[in-house]
């Protein structure tokens, strides 16, 4: 779920930028170890796109502190 992009769910024409959208979203979690949406369906994804996810920065910022 948290790799859709928001052409595919709202039926859009689909191009490179949806590679782009998931290859972005494969970078957040490998930083971070969370997803930046992490969705358990596509009601509850179009929701979590409407708040910013973490900075990926405070993210790892929070983990070297550990």
């Amino acid at each position: 779920m948290p790799y859709v992009p928001p052409e595919a769910l709202n039926q859009q024409l689909l191009d490179q930028r949806v590679d782009l959208y998931a290859l972005g979203a494969l970078a957040y979690l490998m930083l971070t170890g969370r997803h930046a949406y992490p969705a358990r369906d596509y009601a509850q994804l179009r929701e979590l796109w409407m708040v910013p996810p973490p900075r990926v920065q405070a993210l790892i910022r929070r983990c070297r502190k550990r």
